[in-house]
């Protein structure tokens, strides 16, 4: 999708260097392949950006095929929320996340008096990679209040389970991280930690306003 359209990929590795706070270098490559290969995938990232819409439909829709009829207006209700908090993450990763991350990193550098040679493949893993990784996590407690929603998990459950849900993220951080060192590491896996209880707020607040109306 993205390739036809013309989208000019090389101003968009510009950007990502123009976001951070970069020393005076220039991206090598250390192979014929690297460039072409960094390029389409920077292509196929930005081209899930911009479908997220649709691969969110159909994610949700195949979620709905297993549900009762009862439950699936919960799709139509989520499905607009899940495309918003999807894109929030992407852009506050590209945004704020990715120039404190790798200006942190490259500054440390210098006060180490070290010469960074910033290679193309490893730049553009942390501009496009991360970003993804970013908007996936913003869906946790949009999850969270789904499977509250259809009876699978409650507040207590989430609460009941807190210390092994923080090692899951912890380690899952850990993995998905692209440069995998732990900075850019605390910085994903404190926001999915702080969503995670947002995501638990949520589904005690839900828990309280059925039973209001319940008893009403």
């Amino acid at each position: 999708l993205n390739f036809p359209l013309q989208y000019n990929q090389s101003d968009l590795i510009k950007a990502t260097q123009k976001s951070t706070v970069m020393i005076d270098k220039t991206l090598i490559s250390l192979g014929p392949l690297e460039t072409i290969t960094i390029y389409f995938m920077v292509c196929l990232v930005t081209g899930l950006v911009l479908v997220s819409p649709w691969v969110f439909y159909q994610g949700w829709a195949f979620v709905a095929a297993g549900l009762y009829r009862h439950e699936r207006h919960y799709v139509q209700k989520y499905l607009p929320i899940s495309i918003g908090l999807f894109l929030t993450g992407v852009i506050l990763c590209f945004g704020f996340v990715l120039p404190i991350t790798l200006g942190f990193l490259l500054e440390f550098n210098v006060w180490l008096g070290v010469a960074p040679t910033l290679r193309l493949s490893e730049w553009m893993s942390f501009a496009t990679i991360l970003p993804l990784v970013f908007g996936i996590a913003f869906q946790t407690p949009l999850i969270m209040l789904f499977l509250e929603r259809i009876g699978v998990f409650t507040a207590a459950d989430f609460r009941a389970k807190r210390k092994i849900s923080i090692l899951i993220i912890t380690v899952a951080a850990a993995v998905l991280t692209p440069g995998q060192d732990p900075f850019s590491m605390t910085l994903l896996a404190v926001p999915m930690i702080l969503l995670y209880e947002l995501g638990i707020l949520l589904v005690g607040r839900n828990k309280k306003r059925v039973l209001v109306q319940f008893r009403s």
